[in-house]
């Protein structure tokens, strides 16, 4: 999948023992994650922005 240049950065809390163990992944698994963490985030945004009556009621 194409996406636009990663210029923007976003930051997220998470537990300590969390970020150890992200520590503790290779660089393909931090690759694969973070690109799983940024269809999560398109995701989110889509379903905000879903609307049902679209597809259920004529105007």
């Amino acid at each position: 999948m194409e996406t636009d240049k990663l210029t923007s950065e976003y930051t997220l809390r998470i537990p300590e023992i969390t970020k150890f163990e992200l520590d503790k992944l290779d660089q393909n698994q931090k690759s694969r994650m973070n690109h799983q963490i940024r269809v999560t985030m398109a995701k989110a945004i889509h379903d905000s922005k879903f609307d049902p009556e679209q597809y259920l009621k004529t105007e």
